[in-house]
């Protein structure tokens, strides 16, 4: 292999800390991952899921705005795309025309999954 595996802790940060984390929180670094539900339409029946991970230098969960800003950048950057000339269209632009630059969503729950710790200070693999 190329070097040794961070180690990481996975835990519920709802819960509390286990002991190794909780003996030395500035030396971890968090993830905390969420499962976004959205819905693109009215008309939409089942809500389409997005995976996503917020860092943290802190173990609290990001708060429920905080989740909803970091996953409407990420709604809204998925559909950005950077052209030769320099600038952005939309993926929206082809397929509805000029009028329709916009993507339109409704973030419909955003579903808390588990956090994980990992030390700092260790080469990633």
């Amino acid at each position: 292999m190329f070097g040794k595996k961070k180690k990481k802790i996975e835990f519920d940060a709802r819960k509390e800390l286990p002991k190794e984390i909780k003996d030395n929180i500035p030396g971890w670094e968090y993830t905390h991952n969420f499962k976004v539900h959205y819905k693109s339409s009215g008309l939409q029946i089942l809500a389409s899921k997005l995976d996503l991970s917020i860092s943290s230098d802190t173990p609290e969960l990001p708060t429920h705005q905080q989740v909803q800003e970091v996953a409407n950048a990420r709604l809204q950057g998925s559909t950005l795309t950077l052209t030769k000339g320099g600038t952005i269209s939309s993926s929206t632009l082809g397929r509805f025309g000029k009028k329709d630059l916009a993507f339109s969503y409704h973030i419909t729950d955003a579903e808390y999954k588990e956090s994980i710790a990992f030390l700092k200070g260790q080469e990633a693999w």
